[in-house]
């Protein structure tokens, strides 16, 4: 009776600390996939940055403060940029990883086989 009585108390013991050590591990070892993910999220703020750049830009030029040429100078390098952080999101390996479970919103859906993206209600 006593051997059964420690295994139940081990069995409650585990089941008790399983979540601490679990949520331990999974913060102090991390993975490859949090620093591709890490880097891929920095690409799409910086995209969404040059993107309100731009937009206040034309809203600019149409509200008559910039003139046509002062807008095609300014919104060059602008452009530039966006083209070179498209290439390399374009690149990144998480696009590989997540082009199943992503809408075309840029958000990475974490249910599989979804039928419709829980941010913009899209049908995948």
């Amino acid at each position: 009776m006593n051997f059964f009585l420690f295994v139940l108390y081990l069995v409650f013991t585990l089941i008790l600390f399983m979540p601490f050590l679990f949520f331990y591990y999974k913060e102090h070892l991390g993975s490859a996939y949090d620093v591709i993910d890490d880097r891929a999220i920095a690409l799409q703020e910086k995209r969404r940055l040059l993107m309100d750049n731009l937009k206040d830009l034309k809203m600019e030029q149409d509200t008559g403060k910039l003139s046509e040429n002062e807008f095609s100078e300014l919104s060059a390098g602008i452009i530039a940029d966006l083209q070179r952080v498209d290439e390399e999101i374009g690149k990144s390996p998480v696009r590989e990883i997540y082009r199943k479970n992503e809408c075309t919103c840029g958000y990475k859906i974490p249910i599989e086989d979804a039928k419709y993206c829980p941010s913009c209600g899209k049908k995948l």
